[in-house]
C-alpha cells in the first residue's frame, strides 16, 4: 500500500493511503513512523524466510549437494587451496560436546 507522510497542524505526523484515499494513522511521532516502516519491512521478510525454509525442506536436491557433508565437499572443490574457509564452516556443523 502506497503511503505519504503529512505533517498535521499540531506538528504530529499522519500517514495517508493513496489506495484508500484516507489517513490510516494519525498523531504519530517520528519514531512511530520509523517503527511503522520497520514493521512493514520485517513482516514480509519473515514470511519470505519461512517460505524459503518450507521450500528447503521439500527441495529436490538433484542439482545441489544432498546434505551438509556434500556442501563441504562442493566447497572443497570450488575453493581449492583455501582450507581455512572449509575449517571455519565445518566448525558450525559439529555437534556440541
Amino acid at each position: 500500500m502506497a503511503k505519504v507522510i503529512y505533517t498535521q497542524p499540531n506538528g504530529k505526523l499522519a500517514l495517508w493511503s493513496t489506495i484508500a484515499d484516507a489517513f490510516t494513522h494519525l498523531d504519530m511521532s517520528e519514531d512511530e513512523i520509523i517503527d511503522y516502516y520497520i514493521q512493514e519491512s520485517i513482516l514480509p521478510a519473515i514470511r519470505r524466510a519461512r517460505e524459503a525454509i518450507r521450500l528447503a525442506e521439500k527441495m529436490d536436491y538433484q542439482f545441489s549437494p544432498a546434505d551438509w557433508e556434500g556442501c563441504l565437499e562442493t566447497m572443497k572443490i570450488v575453493h581449492e587451496g583455501d582450507d581455512q574457509i572449509i575449517k571455519d564452516v565445518k566448525h558450525f556443523g559439529e555437534k556440541e560436546k
